[in-house]
């Protein structure tokens, strides 16, 4: 209901699942909260564009065919799994799942974040190489950031035994190697593959990760 009552009051544009949390989270598979969103944004023909880490995604898919603009992405680290996000998805079942939405018809884009040039990383190209299998489109690649936050800084500097600001001092280094190397494989890396043209007045809008 409150969803509802906010679509009928907002401009219509790109709405995005989600930037603070993950849509399809192990709780969504029990009460479908994300898919209610999903049958509201439908109904009332707003675009979308999704980033999770779950193949929890695919249960949608039939409702996915149902947007005129729909992106679905999947967010992959440049670490181990086990090192990173030990309680995610392994990347194979994220690859998997990628190659079944592009199967679908279903556009997808991949998050590559954060990038940690200290620690050790998984192999890019090997992965690049799995991304263009899986039918990916576009990649969008970030620096991993501790703005604002010294606790968490320091933390990561003790487990790690990396200097955040070293790492962030080659950071430039690093993002145009991985940039280039995403470029040479094919994906896009512009913005271009958010942009969404409203039919009724003829602007262009998008919205990046």
């Amino acid at each position: 209901e409150v969803l509802e009552h906010e679509l009928r009051k907002v401009t219509r544009g790109v709405v995005f699942l989600s930037s603070a949390s993950d849509p399809y989270q192990p709780v969504e598979a029990r009460y479908r909260l994300t898919r209610s969103c999903l049958e509201k944004l439908l109904e009332y023909d707003f675009p979308v564009n999704i980033l999770t880490r779950s193949h929890l995604v695919l249960r949608d898919v039939d409702l996915f065919k149902e947007f005129e603009w729909i992106r679905v992405g999947m967010s992959i680290t440049s670490v181990p799994n086990k090192m990173f996000e030990p309680r995610g998805p392994p990347l194979e079942r994220r690859l998997e799942t990628l190659k079944q939405l592009s199967e679908e018809g279903i556009t997808t884009w991949v998050s590559l974040a954060p990038i940690i040039p200290n620690l050790f990383m998984v192999d890019l190209e090997g992965l690049l190489r799995g991304l263009k299998d899986a039918g990916v489109k576009a990649i969008h690649a970030g620096m991993l950031r501790f703005e604002g936050y010294d606790t968490s800084r320091k933390m990561f500097e003790e487990k790690s035994g990396a200097s955040y600001y070293g790492a962030i001092l080659g950071s430039d280094s690093v993002m145009h190697k991985v940039n280039s190397l995403i470029v040479r494989y094919g994906f896009d890396t512009s913005p271009k593959i958010f942009e969404w043209r409203d039919k009724n007045t003829a602007l262009e809008k998008y919205i990046t990760p």
